[in-house]
């Protein structure tokens, strides 16, 4: 039970860890292209000038949520393995091997 569980531990972290930097990555490129898709009416006027007008997206990014996320993924892999690591225990393994 417990090797069956270990591998479940170390899915939820390579697992969180990819989903932590690709979240990262992606939101980065998202806003960067949303950014030039918003742009407002260009008006010249005496104090705004286009550029000044510009809208922009930034993505911001707390260490205590990327935390949160990186345990809840473990967490959700846990309680998802203990069933088939259950299942996998109770076999006999000759009985296991013999339907291979």
């Amino acid at each position: 039970l417990a090797m069956f569980l270990a591998e479940t531990v170390l899915i939820g972290i390579v697992g969180g860890l990819i989903g932590i930097f690709t979240g990262y990555g992606l939101s980065y490129t998202l806003a960067y292209t949303l950014s030039g898709f918003m742009q407002p009416q260009q008006q010249e006027t005496v104090f705004h000038t286009p550029e000044t007008q510009r809208m922009t997206i930034n993505p911001i990014f707390s260490p205590e949520w990327a935390i949160i996320a990186f345990i809840f993924a473990i967490i959700v892999c846990i309680i998802f393995g203990l069933y088939p690591a259950r299942k996998a225990a109770k076999l006999n393994p000759v009985e296991a091997l013999r339907y291979e």
